[in-house]
């Protein structure tokens, strides 16, 4: 398929943990989502980070 862009902002992790949009369909470049992890967050520059289990700290994916 073709990629897209978005400004929906409405992301879920799926069964794979992997990062998608609201209609399924995973994020280009793929970002996995390890089990566990809170606070997603996507910074002004495009990165995306998480805090991982056991960590206090935010993790880059």
């Amino acid at each position: 398929g073709d990629i897209a862009y978005t400004r929906d902002g409405n992301m879920q992790v799926n069964a794979d943990g992997v990062l998608t949009n609201s209609e399924g369909l995973p994020l280009q470049p793929e970002i996995d989502v390890p089990a566990g992890a809170t606070n997603v967050a996507f910074g002004e520059d495009g990165t995306v980070t998480a805090i991982l289990p056991g960590d206090s700290d935010p993790t880059e994916l």
